[in-house]
């Protein structure tokens, strides 16, 4: 996991190729008044899901993990909680893996607020 500010994009370019593009993406101004949903940005490859805050009915929400996809968490206003934990250490996985919508869900805590 890597906890940075946006305007630190440089030093990440080069680990994975559309980060540049997500990047791009996230530095556009009024991001806060797109519409909630999926928006392609390069179709099933790179793509944003808006989420407007106070719509988490979990105040410590579970971990999770992804095979095809990378999670990029953006926060526009206020904050997000989550947390990390190497996927190793996760031993009370909460379901089988969905495939479909490339996740996991784990209930093993170790959350920081940021």
């Amino acid at each position: 996991m890597i906890i940075d500010n946006l305007e630190n994009n440089e030093k990440y370019k080069s680990i994975h190729p559309l980060f540049e593009k997500a990047f791009t993406f996230l530095k556009k101004e009024n991001l806060n008044q797109l519409p909630e949903g999926k928006l392609e940005i390069d179709g099933d490859d790179l793509f944003a899901i808006i989420s407007k805050p106070g719509k988490s009915a979990e105040a410590i929400p579970k971990l999770e993990a992804h095979k095809k996809y990378i999670d990029i968490h953006y926060i526009i206003d206020g904050t997000e909680l989550f947390g990390w934990k190497n996927l190793d250490d996760c031993k009370h996985v909460e379901g089988d893996f969905d495939f479909e919508k490339d996740y996991v869900l784990y209930n093993d805590q170790d959350f920081t607020n940021l």
